[in-house]
């Protein structure tokens, strides 16, 4: 019962009993009726009305908490909805994202991300995120998810657009220690810079003949990982990303929707 209620009532409360006094009063001065039965009359009245009106008052505030009930109960399904459509479109993205973790690892394409040279393909290695997120952008029905989810994902075509640019505009082939020019019109940004930079470092540590395309791969796996715990961060279901998972035995059912 809120305040406005309280007060409410208490003014009834006290006008009722001030009409009440005066039609006792006019009964006693006009000499009209008998006093008792003006005043039973009087309270039977404001009774009846009263508990109309409190009633219907009770009969509201339950009506109205089981609409906001029902309403919040139709977000959190549409929520639902979403992001689990959300997350079945995005199962493909994380099979390739892992192998391309596996690529830049292991040094073992099994998805086409070389040319027959077998030089780095940049433009097939980013559209495996960017041709995915353009069609769940371009939904007609995406535009329920949140706004952080939404901002995550375009940073992703954005993030995929700059890398293609900035690492076209070196020869990332040639071993040598700076593998991109911060003076392209592309450049990366001062902090995916020193990641690069780190990346490669913690490979040349590696008992292992990785070179700059294992390096650059594995920096864009890097980059768009973060992008992608931030979606599954910011999704009001938590755990959703968990519904799909890949079986890695033979023995395993086939599902177009793992998630990994």
């Amino acid at each position: 019962m809120n305040k406005r209620y309280i007060i409410m009532s208490l003014i009834g409360t006290i006008l009722s009993i001030a009409f009440v006094c005066l039609c006792g009063w006019i009964s006693i001065k006009f000499k009209q009726g008998v006093p008792l039965e003006i005043l039973l009359l009087s309270i039977g009245l404001f009774a009846t009305f009263g508990g109309a009106y409190y009633g219907a008052k009770v009969s509201g505030d339950n009506a109205r908490e089981l609409y906001e009930k029902q309403k919040d109960d139709d977000l959190r399904e549409l929520h639902y909805k979403n992001e689990f459509m959300l997350s079945i479109k995005l199962s493909k993205v994380l099979d390739a994202h892992d192998k391309l973790m596996h690529y830049s690892i292991y040094c073992e394409d099994n998805l086409g991300f070389e040319n027959d040279d077998k030089t780095l393909n940049l433009k097939n290695t980013l559209a495996i995120y960017a041709k995915p997120i353009i069609e769940i952008l371009k939904d007609k029905n995406y535009f329920e998810i949140t706004k952080q989810i939404t901002e995550e994902l375009a940073g992703i075509v954005n993030d995929c657009n700059k890398y293609l640019n900035a690492f076209n505009s070196v020869n990332i082939e040639k071993n040598e220690p700076t593998i991109i020019s911060t003076n392209s019109k592309y450049k990366l940004s001062g902090r995916e810079s020193d990641e690069l930079a780190d990346v490669k470092i913690e490979f040349e540590k590696m008992d292992s003949d990785y070179e700059n395309k294992h390096v650059v791969a594995y920096f864009i796996h890097r980059q768009m990982d973060n992008h992608i715990k931030m979606i599954f961060n910011n999704m009001k279901v938590k755990g959703i990303e968990n519904l799909f998972l890949n079986s890695n035995s033979s023995q395993g059912f086939e599902n177009e929707f793992n998630l990994r």
